[in-house]
């Protein structure tokens, strides 16, 4: 449209919280929760990130999130007519690094994460105007999900000042299939992406200073 559309939502009231240990330890942790209110329920957000150094040449990271909206304004269809309503949404991220140095000039990184998303939309509105939401209804889905696994792989070999050499391998996984369940199923829902078709790329690269 030649004018952009705004969706106008009421003032939001949040609070955040967090907890976090020594950073120079073998373990530390941070802990942050963070509270906001919708007009149609409030949201929630709570990540827990750890880290572990045993050891100079090796370091891991585990990154989790879990976020819980009960009722948030949102675009449901802007393609044919423009359709909000109030979202609620469950979601678990899961990440890892890992950091590992043979020696000063050859590292291996891998970076996994996982996704698993649910989300339904109800008081359905068509827009109007920035201001103005009229009651409505539509046949498309109001209720979708989301699963996806990521997987990188980097090994870094620095042959000499300034040139490097990369190997790179990527593994995905996604899945858009309906959870059937009222709330998500961490376990089963990781496990159904191991046995789903991937994508796997090997990369090479060569950065070479002449």
């Amino acid at each position: 449209n030649p004018v952009k559309q705004y969706l106008h939502r009421r003032p939001q009231v949040y609070g955040t919280v967090g907890v976090e240990s020594p950073s120079n330890r073998a373990w530390s942790f941070a802990v942050d929760y963070t509270h906001l209110t919708n007009e149609g329920g409030p949201s929630r957000v709570l990540t827990l990130t750890q880290q572990f150094q045993p050891a100079p040449r090796f370091q891991a990271q585990l990154i989790s999130e879990w976020d819980q909206n009960d009722g948030e304004l949102k675009w449901l269809e802007t393609v044919t007519q423009p359709i909000v309503g109030s979202q609620a949404l469950s979601e678990l991220t899961l990440a890892v690094r890992l950091s590992y140095a043979f020696t000063p000039h050859i590292t291996l990184q891998v970076f996994g994460q996982w996704l698993l998303a649910k989300w339904n939309y109800r008081n359905l509105r068509l827009y109007v105007d920035n201001h103005q939401l009229t009651p409505t209804s539509t046949a498309d889905p109001t209720a979708f999900s989301d699963r996806v696994f990521n997987l990188n792989a980097i090994a870094r070999w620095e042959l000499r000042p300034g040139s490097t050499f990369y190997l790179i391998y990527t593994h995905g996984v996604e899945t858009d299939r309906l959870i059937s369940s009222n709330s998500l199923r961490p376990f089963a829902d990781v496990s159904l992406l191991y046995h789903l078709p991937a994508d796997d790329v090997v990369q090479a690269k060569l950065s070479w200073l002449f």
